[in-house]
């Protein structure tokens, strides 16, 4: 029992047993009004409005003339945050964020519609790897709200941070999974791609794809790698042209990257882009050059289901779901709020080929 001759406040009672409620299961009860009272010194009016204030957060449930419960933690109001470099929504960037976020925001209010599910943006000329500098999810007025994360970046220090405070985070990434998350196979790009175009008769293929300078390379030089290993075991050439970029890759980029190559004579028969956005640069270059696609090129791209690529051509492509990105990545995140399970390792979204399809 407190020592103190001055009762604790509501808040400090509201404190101490929403601490305990964190490491107790769904179902148990907690002690009585009068068993708080006497332990920690206050008054009825105190623990009452402490009470009240765990209730309305979905904390707690009180059963008429049977106690007081720990509540299932999916019924428990608070925020859910998306984080997201604001760069990833702009207009120029693919949809597929769009897509995913508003995907990922239906089925967290399908979970529980009492949650906030907020974007947290940070600043939008902010690369990803600065991203956590510039988020509040830390803040003490954001803190204590948060009943988890989805994020598409590493968020470093900051997970560690969340994770010793309750919060679950989930990743939607690609390439490796860097943590706890559903992660787009982006090396598929490489297995299937190589393959293909060489079974269609391809002898000189070109692999464009996004750089970041200021992003570790490793995801990058393993790609590359594994696709000058698949070249060569298929018989054919292979040079991989990168774009550099900043922020945010354009379908511009993509434009006068393919006319550059076109235009200094180097002609490949094949050729595989490594993102939706830009590839429809290099199909106005196609279309521009006035080359019969699949006579003159066979283009292959890395692109997502429902995400329609502009002038239309013949492009076979190695398609994601995301839907199903977005879903099973929700389904993750509710797994781990309701059974405060531990990290688990990431999960690979594989997918599928469609051949000589634009929609």
């Amino acid at each position: 029992m407190l020592t103190t001759h001055q009762r604790p406040k509501a808040g400090k009672i509201y404190a101490v047993l929403r601490s305990r409620i964190g490491s107790m299961s769904v179902g148990v009860p907690l002690p009585s009004m009068a068993e708080v009272r006497s332990e920690l010194g206050a008054g009825q009016a105190t623990v009452e409005r402490a009470l009240a204030l765990l209730e309305a957060q979905g904390l707690i449930e009180r059963k008429p003339r049977k106690g007081i419960f720990v509540a299932d933690p999916l019924k428990r109001t608070g925020e859910i945050a998306i984080v997201m470099n604001g760069l990833l929504i702009e207009p120029s960037a693919s949809p597929v964020y769009g897509l995913a976020c508003s995907r990922v925001r239906g089925g967290l209010q399908d979970i529980n519609p009492r949650w906030k599910v907020k974007l947290h943006l940070g600043s939008e000329d902010v690369p990803g790897r600065h991203l956590t500098e510039n988020l509040d999810l830390l803040d003490p007025a954001v803190l204590p709200r948060l009943r988890g994360v989805l994020s598409f970046h590493p968020l470093l220090q900051m997970e560690t941070d969340l994770s010793a405070a309750g919060v679950p985070v989930v990743y939607l990434g690609a390439g490796h999974a860097w943590g706890c998350g559903v992660f787009l196979d982006d090396s598929a790009m490489v297995r299937e791609g190589v393959r293909r175009l060489a079974e269609a008769g391809c002898r000189d293929v070109r692999l464009l794809l996004p750089s970041n300078p200021g992003m570790p390379n490793h995801d990058a030089n393993e790609r590359n790698r594994r696709a000058n290993e698949e070249a060569a075991r298929c018989g054919i050439g292979l040079r991989v042209e990168t774009i550099t970029f900043d922020h945010i890759w354009t379908e511009r980029q993509g434009y006068e990257l393919f006319m550059r190559l076109w235009r200094q004579g180097d002609r490949p028969d094949g050729v595989m882009v490594q993102d939706d956005v830009l590839c429809g640069g290099v199909l106005r270059a196609i279309l521009e050059l006035r080359l019969e696609m699949p006579r003159d090129l066979k283009l292959v791209t890395h692109a997502n289901r429902g995400i329609e690529l502009p002038h239309s051509r013949p492009v076979s492509r190695l398609e994601f779901d995301v839907a199903v990105w977005a879903d099973r990545a929700v389904r993750m995140l509710e797994t781990r709020i309701r059974q405060r399970s531990p990290e688990t390792p990431g999960e690979m979204l594989q997918p599928i080929w469609v051949q000589g399809e634009t929609t």
